[in-house]
């Protein structure tokens, strides 16, 4: 088995005290072994996970320190839910349940670095796939995805996925009527293309 600091995702590394949270993540799950904190704040944290071998990402919202953290997981799962099937976004893998309502997903892992100038050239066959997913969400009403670098990740074959969707929102069959949803989907497009811009030069 390779060791762990060789399969954590370089955005892990080294980015906060794993001892202190160590016991919130066998609290939501006693079979996930705890590799890596990746960062935190207002309530939610993220970690790289072990369970039998494979590697997995676990977001926690605690839903009494802000009940907003609830709304945006859900918003995550949401989204992620639509894109089930599309390579261009992480897997959700599980859910979890707390007393009062969802507070943690496990995710699958997506190995590589932040989409940006110094990062790996991107694939035109990655990037049709990223617009597909995003014109996917939209036409689902699901928009203002908050698509900006550390929420697309880039391998070194210059394959990516969207690994962040807690920002977007579902909006009502009315709403998509509006000119503001179609705003809101345009700016959605220009910030991907801002970001494909960067990572040509």
């Amino acid at each position: 088995m390779q060791q762990a600091e060789e399969r954590v995702p370089s955005f892990f590394r080294h980015q906060g005290n794993l001892n202190i949270y160590a016991h919130l993540v066998r609290k939501i799950d006693p079979n996930l072994t705890p590799l890596e904190h990746a960062y935190g704040g207002g309530g939610r944290e993220v970690f790289l996970v072990e369970e039998k071998g494979k590697l997995y990402i676990l977001k926690y919202a605690n839903l009494r320190y802000n009940s907003i953290n609830g709304q945006r997981l859900r918003n995550e799962i949401a989204g992620l839910s639509l894109c089930k099937d599309l390579e261009a976004v992480q897997n959700l893998v599980r859910i979890y349940t707390g007393p009062e309502e969802i507070e943690a997903i496990l995710k699958e892992p997506v190995q590589g670095v932040p989409l940006r100038k110094s990062a790996p050239h991107i694939k035109r066959k990655t990037k049709k796939e990223l617009i597909a997913a995003v014109a996917y969400l939209h036409s689902h009403g699901f928009a203002g995805l908050d698509i900006g670098s550390p929420n697309i990740i880039v391998n070194l074959d210059g394959l990516a996925k969207i690994i962040d969707l807690d920002n977007g929102i579902f909006f009502s069959e009315d709403a998509q009527r509006e000119e503001s949803f179609r705003r809101i989907c345009s700016q959605d497009l220009i910030q991907l293309e801002r970001l494909f811009r960067e990572n040509e030069t």
